[in-house]
């Protein structure tokens, strides 16, 4: 037994720097227990219970309580510790920048590599859904999907149970509120269960489950956000999304190939672009270029009225059956996209109508159309072609023109309301009970 006290005067009184840690040891059956009394670091304060055994397997239990978490000033504190800064190889990333699984033989304890290789799954698992929202492919690589294994067979050498309240967290995400997290991992299946009253003033959900044991192991994941303001500003156009995904495999390449599920995204009023809508695999400078050619005279800041997207998922093809529709002051634009994750490719169409005397009338022929195409890493805007292989092409990427209904598809168009009229269609087509999963989904069809 011990205990740990540890304070500085000289920092106490600045309540910005302090740090106070009291801890008591405790040597228990084949392990040891800690209570943490206090640790107060800067204005973030944890205290709880960790308990380690080193039984077969070893196992961690954890009861961490926090009032307020100061992400920035702990990671800004832990990176100007001596050494912080020190070139590491990682699993799959050798110093000198070459990928591929280690060879060197670790250093650290079994549970200390399970670990790391837990959180290395749960990164890389969880980012999975969201590489659609975002365009950073490392730089120079040939592939958008990371392909390293993950490495999973270290997840079954210990077992772990981490209960976390964290009641004011922030960060340069922003904020949050009363955020509860349950992490378990027994037997080699991690389960995490996470959900917050408030994220950037939106309630959130998660659950996440991969089971390391089956083969090919298998991942499942939910989630919800409901009204999300990226880094908390109020300007932006909140976000809400709605996911229900299933996959298989050892990596990223191999869960986004194998993946089946339903997503549904809605950006309402506010600054925005294209990537509110999961288009983010575009490059900026892509983006732009397409605004520029679908919006005539673009907005420097582009400013969004309303977005909605809903996307099935099979085998690793991502389709948008009944399009997806954004509305800005100056024009309405419909997508129609298809992305095959197994070969990261694309062929995606933007139509768009100027709103100038919309609702007035609506013509056979579409203002503007961009037609994208390509690798994920580097998809190019294809240059227009005529007639009728145009128009077919549309239909045959996604077949959304043939579900939604061409008078529908126009009418939308050319409509004073196009995401309402969307966001009906999708009520109507999805929201069948016992169809699909976001049939049941409050955020896709309503309470």
């Amino acid at each position: 037994s011990g205990h740990i006290r540890l304070s500085d005067p000289a920092r106490d009184a600045d309540h910005d720097d302090r740090l106070n840690i009291d801890v008591q040891l405790q040597q228990i059956t084949d392990g040891v227990a800690a209570e943490i009394r206090s640790l107060q670091w800067g204005r973030s304060d944890l205290r709880g219970q960790l308990n380690f055994s080193r039984g077969e397997p070893p196992t961690l239990t954890a009861d961490i309580q926090s009032d307020y978490l100061d992400v920035d000033y702990i990671q800004k504190k832990l990176a100007a510790l001596p050494g912080a800064g020190a070139a590491r190889p990682t699993d799959g990333n050798s110093a000198d920048g070459q990928t591929g699984p280690s060879t060197e033989p670790s250093e650290r304890s079994p549970m200390a590599d399970g670990g790391n290789s837990s959180l290395s799954l749960i990164r890389g698992v969880l980012a999975s859904p969201f590489r659609l929202f975002r365009g950073d492919p490392e730089t120079g690589s040939k592939r958008f999907f990371d392909q390293e294994p993950y490495r999973i067979g270290l997840m079954q050498a210990f077992d772990a149970d981490v209960k976390l309240l964290l009641r004011q967290i922030s960060g340069k995400f922003g904020a949050a509120r009363q955020l509860v997290a349950e992490v378990s991992l027994k037997g080699g299946i991690f389960n995490l269960q996470v959900s917050a009253d408030e994220i950037n003033s939106a309630p959130f959900e998660l659950a996440f489950e991969y089971d390391s044991g089956q083969t090919p192991p298998r991942a499942k994941l939910t989630s919800m956000l409901n009204g999300f303001y990226p880094a908390a500003n109020k300007a932006l156009a909140p976000r809400f999304a709605y996911f229900d995904l299933h996959a298989e495999g050892v990596s990223q390449a191999q869960l986004m190939a194998t993946m089946n599920g339903e997503a549904y995204v809605r950006g309402d009023q506010g600054e925005a672009n294209v990537e509110v809508l999961g288009l983010g695999f575009f490059t900026g400078d892509l983006l732009s270029r397409v605004a520029n050619l679908l919006i005539p005279r673009a907005e420097a800041v582009p400013t969004l009225d309303c977005a909605v997207a809903y996307a099935v998922i099979t085998d690793g093809v991502v389709e948008t059956p009944y399009g997806m529709v954004l509305q800005t002051p100056k024009a309405n634009i419909l997508i129609r996209s298809t992305v095959n994750m197994k070969k990261e490719t694309i062929a995606a169409q933007f139509d768009s109508r100027n709103r100038t005397g919309v609702g007035i009338s609506v013509g056979s022929v579409f203002s503007n159309t961009v037609r994208l195409g390509g690798s994920l890493v580097k998809p190019e805007i294809v240059p227009s072609a005529t007639g009728l292989a145009w128009r077919s092409w549309a239909a045959v990427i996604t077949g959304g023109v043939s579900l939604l209904g061409e008078s529908m598809y126009k009418r939308m168009l050319g409509s004073r309301d196009p995401c309402k009229q969307f966001a009906e269609q999708i009520q109507e087509k999805v929201c069948r009970p016992g169809t699909t999963p976001a049939a049941s989904s409050p955020l896709v069809c309503g309470a």
